[in-house]
């Protein structure tokens, strides 16, 4: 019986301290709210989320022992999901004060990328103007779409708007005609616009800050986690994070910025209105110094005279 006891004692000895090594060591589990916005994040044919977020998020899990669940809806339910409580961050979030009412931002971005318009191949909008009494879908929520509302607000062009759950059907009703043009972030917008037949505008505008982004005032550590090593990789030659952004959007980030053509037709008119106002300043100062010319010419005769005149008094 003593035995039995013993060993007992000597097996609990042992269980505990194991139990609580094991307790340490457990991954901390932390909600992600995402929407499908390949190639930086996405829900794969095989059911499994992928994408840049996705292996940068699991880089720093594998070094902070943390796992990353991924819960896909649209952008709008997430933005939703956090302020309730059902996620603890977001991902491919830009900056906003609306926004950093009930998110905490880190310092250092992950992308910086643009809006553009998009349209179908046989389209030739290229040229904010040319929305003027067109129909344009936009992802609910969307900062992007915000922003370019904003831009033809300032311009007074009046179009209308079409709300949409995501990206993908943004520009699936393009294709499909039911729009005649779409707003998205370029990183989508370039490597999803063959897929849907469509092009670029040459419509860019705002630049944004991408960030993840946690609930206000919880998960406070994981902002410093996040700068820690976005600031080391940033500064690393050949990083985790310049490989990944590599890998998955090859050169979505590498748009070519297209100058629509009331651009170009107004640097023309600006261009042959400065050479037209270079040749007349030119015309005119030598006007003047022919004149001038003349007008010593008449002086230098009219002495002349007068001289002449007075020696013959003599």
């Amino acid at each position: 019986m003593k035995k039995i006891l013993l060993f007992l004692c000597a097996a609990v000895a042992i269980f505990i301290p194991l139990r609580q090594s094991l307790a340490t060591t457990e991954a901390r589990a932390i909600n992600v709210g995402a929407f499908e916005n390949y190639p930086l994040i996405f829900k794969d044919t095989d059911g499994v989320v992928k994408g840049m977020y996705v292996d940068v998020l699991t880089e720093i899990g594998k070094k902070e022992n943390i796992y990353f669940k991924y819960l896909i809806g649209s952008w709008s339910e997430g933005l939703d999901r956090i302020k309730s409580g059902e996620v603890d961050m977001l991902t491919s979030v830009a900056y906003s004060e609306e926004r950093s009412l009930f998110m905490d931002y880190h310092k250092n971005p992950i992308l910086t990328v643009w809006g553009e318009l998009y349209i179908p191949e046989w389209s030739e909008i290229d040229s904010i103007l040319e929305v003027s009494d067109k129909t344009v879908g936009v992802m609910a929520g969307d900062i992007n779409a915000k922003n370019f509302k904003d831009l033809v607000s300032q311009f007074n062009i009046n179009c209308q708007f079409v709300e949409f759950s995501s990206y993908d059907d943004v520009f699936r009703a393009v294709e499909e005609k039911k729009v005649d043009a779409g707003i998205a972030g370029i990183t989508f917008g370039n490597a999803n616009k063959d897929k849907y037949n469509l092009k670029k505008s040459g419509v860019v505008f705002n630049p944004l800050d991408l960030y993840f982004a946690t609930a206000k005032g919880r998960n406070q550590d994981l902002v410093s986690i996040f700068d820690k090593h976005l600031s080391n990789w940033k500064i690393e030659k050949n990083s985790f994070l310049a490989q990944s952004q590599e890998k998955w959007m090859n050169d979505s980030l590498n748009t070519t910025i297209i100058s629509p053509t009331w651009l170009y037709l107004i640097s023309g008119i600006l261009g042959f209105l400065f050479i037209a106002a270079l040749v007349l300043v030119f015309f005119l100062k030598t006007r003047i110094r022919l004149q001038k010319e003349q007008l010593k010419k008449v002086h230098s005769f009219v002495s002349d005279k007068e001289k002449s005149i007075s020696d013959i008094k003599k």
